[in-house]
């Protein structure tokens, strides 16, 4: 809006005291705006696993456009600064400009630089032709790097690049890079009517190098022909859960890539994947309720309120074991008690976070109806469920044993079996900064059962399993240290002169 009204002041002023363009700016801004309460009935009649905020009222709707989950206000905080505003905030954006027009690094070389130039150019050209216009373009320009840097008041050292937030500064500068070719090659067309060819050939040559230069920077970052690392490790991950299974994820690349295969794919629909982080969110289990009236979840608002006071000291939660061992997911035979006590303790401050709160209301009530698991990306979140927790490969199942033994015969299936890491053993198929955690995590997945092979003093089949593993997924791939590297590369070791 700021950039609007300086646009129309330097160019056209007398526009301002036109009620006409009042009424036509202001009846356009509200009727592009009214699209948005399309959200209201889509919300209403969708399924879709990614309805979180289920803006279905007009209330719903206002928390979800303005935020509300993550404290509302449209998230509009300009002061006080969440970190230094020249040397952290202004200094993040100009290294992303830098980055995109006037890079001298990676496989274009010098060639980086050309479409800054190119812009620069389009500015002078600009402002040679049109002082007012060049003006209004550069404080409009101006205008949206300030705003851009005021609102997202980044923190420093933030977990997550703000990169693809300052792409509306980035076309901006587009428009005069393009500008600045459109006037170089102009130049080229008078310089063939006066001077030698051998110039204008020259100049034809150095504007053309300017996308040929950002095809030689990009292309190996985004050509993704062969890159299948998201879908292999959603696949790998539903394909191997047991039936009708409950999943808990942690993140954007351990959740999305999963519901991506359910919901476009129809693969593995019976699995419900629970993101421990979104079920931060006001009636989350309500949300998934609604997709599935028998998802267990039952506590009442009054109950959740009465536990989010609890102290931080542990609460123990005991969990009554029923069912056959089938159901329950262990051995045939297997000796269980008759229940399980779960120490709950708040894995942050004193008390319960609302997502921890949601994960005591699945355990609890599914009461081992349906299989309980989490991948691996999930960390410390559930450090509590963890005694409980074996290893099935990309996840870990809850079964009523502590401390339980990996099955060796299940673990190989899951990760040796079904699985597929292409792309990681390709030296052409460039391994991501998201996809190499992935493929180690992998690696991380195997050493439970490389570790029982070696407890029963089977070493072949640990370096056989082991070398499997490194030859699909290869540890010098995936930019690890030496250390590390050289522990996933000799994880079997006989002792005592085995072989």
């Amino acid at each position: 809006m700021p950039g609007a009204l300086v646009w129309i002041l330097l160019r056209h002023p007398p526009t301002l005291r036109a009620p006409r363009v009042w009424l036509g700016g202001a009846g356009g801004l509200i009727a592009g705006l009214a699209v948005q309460l399309l959200i209201i009935p889509i919300a209403a009649f969708t399924r879709s696993s990614l309805n979180l905020g289920d803006p279905s009222t007009l209330p719903r709707f206002w928390d979800y456009i303005s935020l509300a989950q993550r404290g509302g206000g449209f998230l509009v905080q300009f002061f006080p600064r969440n970190a230094p505003f020249w040397s952290v905030q202004v200094a993040d954006l100009l290294r992303v400009l830098g980055a995109d027009f006037f890079s001298v690094t990676g496989p274009a070389g010098v060639l980086g630089v050309l479409p800054g130039m190119a812009a620069v150019g389009g500015l002078v050209a600009l402002w040679r032709r049109d002082r007012r216009l060049a003006l209004a373009l550069s404080c409009v320009l101006f205008l949206q790097m300030a705003a851009t840097v005021l609102y997202f008041n980044i923190p420093a050292q933030y977990f997550r690049s703000f990169d693809r937030h300052y792409l509306p500064v980035c076309v901006t500068i587009a428009v005069l890079a393009v500008y600045g070719l459109s006037a170089g090659l102009q130049a080229v067309t008078a310089v063939l009517r006066t001077r030698p060819r051998v110039l204008a050939m020259a100049i034809t040559s150095l504007a053309a190098l300017v996308p040929v230069g950002q095809l030689m920077r990009n292309w190996q970052s985004h050509e993704a022909s062969n890159r299948y690392f998201a879908r292999d490790f959603a696949a790998n991950a539903l394909q191997t859960l047991p039936p009708h299974a409950i999943v808990f994820t942690a993140g954007d690349n351990d959740t999305f890539p999963l519901l991506y295969l359910q919901d476009l794919e129809g693969l593995r629909r019976d699995v419900t994947v629970i993101n421990v982080s979104l079920s931060n969110l006001p009636r989350f289990t309500e949300l998934v309720q609604r997709r599935e009236p028998a998802f267990p979840a039952a506590m009442s608002d009054s109950e959740r309120a009465a536990w989010a006071k609890r102290a931080g000291s542990d609460t123990a939660l005991a969990i009554p074991v029923t069912g056959t061992p089938e159901v329950l997911g262990v051995a045939p035979g297997t000796a269980t008690p008759k229940s399980i006590v779960i120490h709950v303790k708040p894995q942050y401050g004193a008390g319960m976070l609302p997502s921890e709160i949601t994960v005591i209301d699945i355990v609890r009530t599914n009461q081992w109806r349906r299989p309980l698991c989490a991948l691996l990306t999930v960390g410390e979140l559930l450090e509590w469920l963890k005694p409980y927790g074996r290893p099935d490969g990309l996840f870990w199942r809850i079964v009523p044993l502590e401390q339980p033994r990996p099955d060796v015969g299940l673990l190989r299936t899951n990760l040796l079996g079904h699985n597929q890491y292409r792309g990681y053993a390709d030296a052409h198929v460039r391994v991501d900064d998201f996809s190499g955690p992935i493929g180690f995590l992998y690696h991380v997945a195997i050493k439970p059962l490389l570790a029982a092979e070696q407890a029963r003093g089977d070493h072949a089949a640990c370096r056989d399993d082991a070398n499997t593993l490194i030859a699909a997924v290869p540890p010098r791939r995936l930019n690890l240290s030496a250390d590390v590297r050289q522990d996933i590369e000799s994880p079997c070791r006989a002792q005592g002169g085995g072989s």
